[in-house]
């Protein structure tokens, strides 16, 4: 597809003591790196050094430990204050020390869900039906985490399955995406359209956007948005052009954004104020409603001949 579908942990309080283990895996020598890496989350680091020197009696349970953190990575608590704390990196190298330092972080964050430290970031969910020609065929889930000081974080993901010219089709697509102040500031995607793969990573360099793009690397506005549509473009694209980056694919085209006005859709069984949109470019449309916060509730698109819609069905 051409269009993206973007879309509690609370164990007891007993069971908080198993997911320090983790913890004591990050070898001491992958500190200064890893600081270096999350210094956008120096609380979560900080509260991981602290259990790091404390948990050395705990090294036998690093096993039982390892279980909790797979059973639990999931959650949405914690995996959004894990990548919310870990921005978007070129130097492949440090891979590993990533990994390693994210366990960590997983570790962290939960004990910071039971212990109701999270106050700084408002979350939400909102989750998606995709229908193809009136079929449910998929489904996106998309968790929004906003900062106090106004930085949102976006995690989507999204998954297709349908029949297609009598072929099976899928696809599949993850994502995140890093906002301040009304723009993109970073991007990590991997999509898997129908065996045809791409992995999208999106860095600020300056006052441009360093694009990564299967390993091939441009330069693009600092102005993109993104076409997974979870928010409104700014006001000042409002019937004007507007740079947008395909998620799934890196590709960059300019779209025509246009107003349409008002309207009200039903969203779980009641009708939802909404502010109508159409993007149009060279072989490309597509309609878009946000609400009143100016977040994604539905969009729709034809292609192939088949008519897309996806469309909000939970809000929490």
């Amino acid at each position: 597809m051409n269009h993206s579908f973007w879309g509690n942990c609370g164990p007891e309080r007993h069971k908080a003591v198993m997911v320090i283990g983790p913890v004591v895996g990050c070898q001491r020598k992958n500190r200064k790196v890893a600081d270096r890496q999350m210094a956008p989350g120096l609380f979560a680091w900080g509260a991981s050094r602290y259990f790091l020197d404390q948990a050395g009696p705990l090294y036998d349970r690093r096993k039982r430990a390892y279980g909790m953190i797979e059973q639990f990575r999931n959650s949405p608590s914690a995996r959004t204050i894990c990548e919310l704390t870990s921005r978007p990196h070129i130097e492949y190298d440090l891979a590993r020390s990533e990994y390693l330092m994210a366990r960590s972080l997983l570790a962290v964050s939960l004990l910071l869900d039971l212990a109701g430290i999270a106050a700084a970031y408002h979350v939400e969910q909102r989750c998606f039906a995709i229908l193809v020609d009136g079929k449910e065929v998929g489904q996106s889930r998309m968790t929004i985490v906003e900062q106090d000081d106004g930085a949102i974080f976006v995690a989507v993901k999204a998954k297709v399955e349908m029949q297609r010219l009598l072929l099976n089709y899928s696809f599949t697509i993850e994502g995140q995406e890093w906002w301040k102040e009304g723009k993109l500031i970073g991007l990590r995607s991997s999509c898997n359209n129908n065996g045809t793969k791409c992995d999208l990573l999106v860095t600020k360099r300056g006052e441009q956007l360093r694009v990564r793009v299967n390993g091939q690397d441009r330069f693009a506005s600092p102005d993109l948005w993104t076409s997974s549509y979870w928010k409104l473009a700014d006001a000042r694209f409002h019937n004007k052009q507007v740079p947008i980056l395909a998620v799934e694919n890196g590709q960059e085209r300019l779209g025509q954004l246009q107003y349409l006005g008002p309207k009200q859709l039903p969203c779980a069984g009641q009708l939802l104020p909404c502010f109508q949109f159409r993007v149009t470019a060279p072989n490309y449309a597509v309609e878009l409603w946000y609400d009143q916060h100016h977040r994604l509730v539905r969009q729709e698109f034809v292609e192939a001949g088949q008519k897309t819609i996806v469309q909000l069905v939970e809000k929490k």
